[in-house]
């Protein structure tokens, strides 16, 4: 198993060099590391235990806002009041982004661990479960 500080720094310099690409005007190389980071499936956040419950997300993609052209992740979650709710977490916010890894006495990892890959038809049964309507 490997250890929680190297998957803390990896998960650091995956973010770091995709915020440098982004810099740098590299928009398409940026976009496709992205592309390949944030698959579409069901996703465990990072505060998920046994006492607590399982923290878990359905993620479509990622996007960007037309105005502000912030990369944002689309998701919709698996508890609470807000179950199947369409929701967005920006991409690479210093604080709270998707792709920043978390650091903390505890842990030390990423924000959100991808459980599982969905084709399109599982996400298409995963969104049944949610029993979402527009």
């Amino acid at each position: 198993m490997q250890d929680l500080s190297d998957v803390y720094a990896q998960e650091k310099s995956a973010w770091l060099y995709i915020l440098d690409l982004l810099a740098q005007g590299e928009t398409v190389e940026a976009e496709r590391l992205i592309a390949l980071t944030v698959r579409r499936g069901i996703y465990r956040h990072f505060k998920s235990s046994l006492e607590a419950g399982e923290k878990l997300y359905l993620v479509s993609g990622y996007s960007s806002d037309v105005d502000s052209k912030e990369y944002r992740v689309d998701y919709r979650s698996y508890y609470g009041e807000k179950r199947g709710t369409p929701a967005h977490r920006p991409l690479l916010a210093w604080q709270n982004g998707f792709l920043v890894p978390v650091k903390r006495a505890s842990y030390a990892g990423p924000r959100f661990i991808l459980m599982r890959p969905l084709s399109p038809h599982e996400y298409a049964n995963e969104l049944q479960k949610l029993e979402w309507r527009p």
